[in-house]
């Protein structure tokens, strides 16, 4: 009985050493130590900076900078957020795009950055699109607008936008926007989904269920295709791949169709396929005359009208006239109906 009195004693003074030991040595606070980890890893990941420039140099060639009222750059991860950005993109060295944002996101490490809500500008013709930038202000937020110059021909008036959204990436050295847009060009306005532009909105590619509209005479004609591809140095507009240009009660459809906008008339390529109330036309290739209603079928031309048909080098279908004139070497099939 004793033995055990003095082994729980000498148990009970063991318990109370060691708790006396472990008072007096220092602790960890694992908290703290969380905090101050995290502070640490803030304090060298984020650059905050007032009033900067930032630029992308590769190559010793400037693609585009930036000047931010305010900008942080995550170091950990390679990120820069930037807010009310004053921007210039450039093409072989030269600036052509100004623009403006209210934030911006530069992926550092991926060479890439996205604008929200930029409007851009011709940077040679600041004085003259100022007026038309106030005309952006009434345009509605739900989609991006590109407004190009009307013709090459004319005065030349340069070009501005205003987007949802911009994005550019080295890999490419071109702009995206994505969403709903709407992209004008004098009398022809196509819209899409997508949106691809070399940085001084020269050639710029539309995906994304497209559809144009031109205003001729006062008369509408539509066009759908799988692509639009515009170019403003050239002056043309080209619709690519499964395209079906309306007018009334005409209807044309071919492979690829090509508009030219100062003299309105459309080349026509790949299996042409010709609807104008009796007339049902075929060829190769074809253009149409928008102004003056008339559309010239080359290469194995045929057209069928009332069940006769007709072949030729050259055929002019006058539309809404039910009127075909036929050129070269002709051969014609009638009905024995008619045949008195």
């Amino acid at each position: 009985m004793n033995k055990l009195k003095t082994l729980i004693t000498v148990f009970i003074a063991l318990v109370m050493i060691g708790f006396f030991v472990w008072a007096v040595l220092p602790k960890d606070n694992f908290g703290d130590k969380i905090s101050d980890k995290l502070k640490k890893e803030k304090e060298k990941a984020d650059v905050v900076f007032k009033d900067a420039t930032l630029s992308e140099i590769y190559d010793g060639v400037k693609y585009w900078e930036l000047v931010s009222k305010h900008s942080v750059i995550n170091r950990s991860i390679g990120v820069a957020n930037l807010n009310v950005v004053d921007g210039l993109f450039f093409d072989k060295g030269r600036p052509t795009i100004k623009f403006l944002a209210p934030s911006a996101v530069w992926r550092i490490k991926k060479n890439e950055i996205y604008l929200t809500d930029p409007i851009g500008y011709d940077v040679k013709y600041e004085k003259i699109i100022k007026a038309e930038l106030e005309k952006v202000k009434d345009i509605s937020r739900l989609r991006s607008v590109f407004h190009l110059p009307a013709s090459a021909g004319k005065k030349y008036e340069g070009y501005w936008f205003s987007a949802k959204n911009l994005e550019w990436k080295l890999s490419t050295k071109k702009l995206f926007c994505s969403g709903a847009i709407s992209l004008t060009k004098g009398n022809f306005v196509i819209n899409s989904e997508k949106l691809e532009s070399d940085t001084g909105l020269e050639k710029v590619l539309l995906t994304g269920k497209p559809s144009g509209e031109i205003l001729v005479d006062n008369e509408k004609v539509t066009i759908v295709a799988d692509t639009f591809f515009v170019d403003s140095v050239l002056n043309i507009i080209s619709a690519e791949q499964n395209v079906t240009i309306t007018k009334s009660k005409v209807k044309i459809t071919a492979a690829r169709a090509v508009y030219d906008q100062k003299l309105d008339t459309f080349d026509l390529f790949g299996d042409v396929f010709l609807t104008d109330g009796e007339i049902t036309a075929f060829s190769k290739d074809a253009s149409y005359d928008i102004k003056n209603n008339k559309v010239i079928l080359m290469n194995k031309a045929k057209a069928i009208r009332n069940g006769n048909e007709v072949y030729g080098e050259k055929m002019s279908v006058f539309l809404g006239q039910n009127r075909i004139i036929v050129e070269g070497r002709t051969k014609a099939k009638i009905k024995e109906t008619e045949i008195r």
